[in-house]
């Protein structure tokens, strides 16, 4: 989260968005957070959340939030990216009641932006999008209807004075009631070392988000030649860390001349194995029941009559999905803890069958 001044007015962009039901505990739901930012809008029948860990920049001050201020300004579904300055842009995505999405406040590069909005937009219809939208733009939508963001420990320092002068307090009585029984020091004991316990680490906070990985299959997909002199690429897997392609001979190919890639024993097979390295994540959404992951996995399965299956293993769930078209998958990525393990595409270049393993962590 940072603070963008618009118009000669600050507010905050960049927070993470749930949406609960009215009937939900909104202080329980607080007291979760433990700390950082929180800002709340009162929806019909629901209450839409944001949350922020951090504050890039500057001091903490109660400014609105740059979503909640423009959030309702358009008929919903909509979704805006806007040039804020230099290279930073900000995207916001409003979907069913005027609710921003989980990641529907989001600020960074063209680059990153332009991921996220290739991600979002798949996600359903929207009724308007503002693809190339500019500050003047952002300024006509801004209202004085926003929702303020607020400091999740705002007794913090009052709790860490009353406890410093406690301790204060008990240290003036320990050095009198000292001076008074003249009771010698007592001899320094070493403290017994504790050794360390082993923290387990969910597998998904090693592995890089899943839009990460679709989006370096899609490019190496998109560069595939039709063919090369004979071979025909028809099969594509993609992994967190590799690439394999597999070329085919056809009727006129020889091994005199082929793709780069090793050569298959029976020689009618060529396969080019691509090695990389993505960037793993350092913040993560809380996981979500099982339940709730169920509901989604199934719920985006069913809406889009997407077969596959989903198994229990331990404290994840595996997901196998079967597709016909990649622009299908970001809509499993609102899920949390959803991470491709592999994208097998077949059937190249014109009857693509798609196969995604995954898997998704619950709590």
């Amino acid at each position: 989260m940072r603070i963008i001044n618009i118009a000669g007015k600050s507010y905050y962009a960049g927070l993470s968005w749930q949406t609960l039901s009215a009937a939900d505990n909104i202080k329980e739901k607080i007291k979760e957070f433990k700390s950082g930012y929180y800002c709340v809008r009162n929806l019909s029948g629901m209450i839409n959340i944001g949350h922020s860990e951090d504050l890039d920049d500057g001091k903490y001050k109660k400014l609105y939030s740059l979503a909640s201020n423009v959030a309702s300004v358009k008929k919903e579904p909509w979704l805006g990216v806007f040039h804020i300055e230099d290279n930073l842009y900000w995207l916001i995505a409003v979907r069913d009641n005027q609710a921003i999405i989980p990641d529907g406040d989001i600020l960074g590069t063209k680059e990153e932006i332009d991921r996220v909005f290739a991600e979002t937009i798949s996600i359903g219809e929207w009724d308007s999008i503002i693809e190339s939208g500019t500050l003047e733009d952002l300024k006509a939508l801004l209202t004085s209807n926003g929702n303020y963001v607020l400091t999740v420990n705002k007794k913090l320092d009052v709790i860490f004075i009353v406890v410093i002068g406690l301790l204060i307090s008990a240290f003036i009585l320990y050095l009198y009631h000292r001076h008074i029984t003249q009771i010698k020091p007592k001899v320094f004991v070493p403290k017994i070392f504790v050794k360390k316990t082993v923290v387990k680490i969910p597998q998904y906070k090693l592995m890089p988000k899943p839009n990460l990985v679709l989006y370096k299959c899609e490019k190496e997909l998109n560069s595939l030649p039709g063919s090369f002199y004979g071979w025909k690429a028809v099969s594509l897997s993609c992994a967190a860390n590799n690439i394999l392609v597999t070329y085919k001979k056809q009727s006129f190919g020889t091994t005199l001349i082929t793709p780069k890639g090793s050569i298959s024993q029976n020689g009618l097979e060529v396969s080019k194995n691509i090695s990389f390295s993505l960037l793993v994540p350092v913040k993560f959404r809380k996981p979500l029941n099982q339940n709730d992951i169920l509901k989604l996995v199934y719920g985006y399965m069913q809406e889009f009559n997407i077969t596959g299956s989903v198994t229990n293993a331990g404290d994840k769930f595996m997901v196998t999905l079967n597709l016909n078209n990649l622009k299908m998958i970001p809509v499993f990525f609102t899920i949390p803890t959803f991470r491709i393990e592999s994208i097998k595409i077949t059937g190249l270049p014109l009857s693509e069958r798609i196969n995604v393993v995954a898997e998704v962590w619950h709590d």
